[in-house]
């Protein structure tokens, strides 16, 4: 499993997210991904495929309240997702990106990938490691 954080301060390697974010194959879970996927093609022109939004996941399972994150790590892992507010208001369009603000952004993507599993999915997950792709404000997260 690999997750990827981009800026988009900085033009990103479109050949490659056009590959991965518009393949069927190559599953994307997490929450809001209506607002990412409107800002990507606007933005990049890139059309996200084989997505799963876990709001909708959730809902269908009879949670009836919608559910972001930090809720939905509450509710369905009985952990909790600490968001602060000081990271959350950081500026995300500098670059490189904080420490602090890719824990923040590989936090979000995993709690999203934990809760992804806990609803059935038979993917394995393992340990990660961090590496910036260089000459951009791309990082990947592999196992």
């Amino acid at each position: 499993m690999t997750g990827l954080i981009l800026s988009l301060s900085v033009p990103p390697p479109i050949e490659f997210l056009t590959a991965v974010l518009g393949s069927k194959d190559i599953v994307k879970v997490g929450f809001g991904l209506k607002s990412d996927r409107n800002h990507l093609r606007r933005k990049l022109g890139v059309l996200i495929q084989g997505e799963i939004e876990l709001t909708q996941s959730l809902r269908a399972l009879g949670y009836r309240q919608s559910l972001g994150a930090k809720a939905a790590v509450a509710v369905v892992l009985g952990q909790n997702l600490n968001k602060s507010k000081s990271v959350t208001t950081s500026n995300w369009a500098m670059c490189p990106l904080q420490k602090s603000q890719l824990l923040y952004a590989a936090n979000d993507a995993f709690s999203a990938l934990k809760i992804f599993l806990a609803l059935g999915s038979p993917l394995k997950l393992n340990h990660t490691k961090t590496e910036t792709i260089q000459g951009t404000c791309a990082h990947v997260i592999s196992p």
